[in-house]
C-alpha cells in the first residue's frame, strides 16, 4: 500500500483522449496505453520513449505532459497505467508491472519496425524502466527521481535483499546501454542520496578504478557526474514532482545532451506547435 497507494482513477467519458487497449491473455484484461505521436510539421526522430509513470498518477492526468513531451522531443512516446490505475483492472504488483511493460515493448517493435526504444521512469516507475532496460535491447534508460530499492528509500541502512523490492540498483548494474540518472537535490519522497547510491554502485561494479568526471552547468547551480555511459544530474532545488515542470528547461537540456547527436535540434518552443494528429481507438492482443 506504500508503493501502490490508492490508484487514481478514471472513467472512460473523463478520458480526453482515445487510449489504445492491450489486451493480456494471461491476466484476461485490458491494459490501456497512451500512444502519442509528434506533429507532422515537426521533424519526426526514429525514437519510440516507453514512460513509465509515478505511482499517483494515470496516463489521463499525464497525458497533456506527454504530449508536449512528444513534441519537444519530436518522438513517439508510449505511456500505461499499471493495473489498477485508470481502467486498468487486477491488482498492481512489481512482477505483474515488469511483464506489462515486457509486452509495451514487444508491440512497439512490432507496430513500428526500425525504431529505437528509450526506457524512461519516474519515481516509482523507475522500477520497470530499469527492468525493461535489463532484458531487453533499448537504447538508453532514464532514471527519474527513482528509488535505489524500496527498503532504501525509507532507510539508510542496507537490508536483508530477499526482504527488499523494486531494486533498481542491482538491476542497473546488468545494463550495457547508456544511462540518466537525474534527481531533485530537495526530493521529499525519494531521498537524494538514493539516486547518488544508483550511480555509485553502477561504477563499483562496471568501472571500478576510472575517473568519475564531475562539473556543473545550468547556472553553475545543477552538479554532473559522468563516468563512461552513466551520467548523473543533481537538480539543485528540485523536489520530487517538478523535475519535470518547475525545472522543465534543465530536464530538457541534460535530456539533449544525454540522448546525442541526433537530439541536437529538440527545443522546448516545439510545445508551441499544434498537434492535429489524431490517435484513433483500437485493440490489440499479445
Amino acid at each position: 500500500k506504500i508503493v501502490f497507494p490508492k490508484p487514481p482513477t478514471y472513467t472512460m467519458s473523463q478520458m480526453t483522449f482515445e487510449p489504445t487497449e492491450l489486451f493480456n491473455m494471461r491476466l484476461n484484461t485490458k491494459i490501456y496505453m497512451d500512444i502519442i505521436e509528434p506533429p507532422e510539421e515537426l521533424q519526426k526522430l526514429p525514437y519510440t520513449f516507453i514512460f513509465s509513470h509515478g505511482n499517483a498518477e494515470n496516463i489521463q492526468q499525464i497525458h497533456s505532459w506527454l504530449m508536449d513531451m512528444s513534441k519537444i522531443l519530436q518522438s513517439r512516446i508510449i505511456s500505461f497505467d499499471y493495473p489498477g490505475y485508470g481502467q486498468t483492472e487486477q491488482k498492481p504488483t512489481e512482477k505483474i508491472c515488469n511483464e506489462i511493460i515486457e509486452q509495451i515493448y514487444d508491440y512497439s517493435k512490432s507496430q513500428y519496425q526500425n525504431t529505437k526504444i528509450i526506457s524512461w521512469g519516474k519515481s516509482i516507475g523507475s522500477a520497470f524502466a530499469v527492468h525493461l532496460a535489463s532484458v531487453r535491447q533499448v537504447e538508453g534508460v532514464i532514471v527519474q527521481s527513482g528509488l535505489s530499492s524500496a527498503m532504501q528509500t525509507v532507510f539508510k541502512s542496507n537490508f536483508c535483499s530477499c526482504c527488499d523490492k523494486f531494486k533498481n540498483h542491482e538491476k542497473l548494474i546488468d545494463i550495457r546501454c547508456k544511462i540518466l540518472i537525474i534527481h531533485g537535490t530537495d526530493d521529499e519522497i525519494i531521498p537524494f542520496r538514493c539516486s547518488v547510491f544508483n550511480f555509485n554502485q553502477y561504477n563499483k561494479v562496471n568501472n571500478a578504478g576510472k575517473q568519475v568526471k564531475e562539473y556543473y552547468s545550468t547556472n553553475n547551480q545543477n552538479k554532473i557526474m559522468q563516468c563512461e555511459n552513466i551520467m548523473h544530474v543533481s537538480v539543485h532545488g528540485a523536489s520530487h514532482n517538478d523535475v519535470d515542470t518547475a525545472f522543465e528547461e534543465v530536464l530538457v537540456d541534460e535530456l539533449r545532451k544525454f540522448l546525442g547527436e541526433e537530439f541536437d535540434g529538440i527545443t522546448i518552443k516545439n510545445k508551441e506547435v499544434r498537434n492535429l494528429t489524431k490517435i484513433s481507438y483500437r485493440t490489440q492482443i499479445l
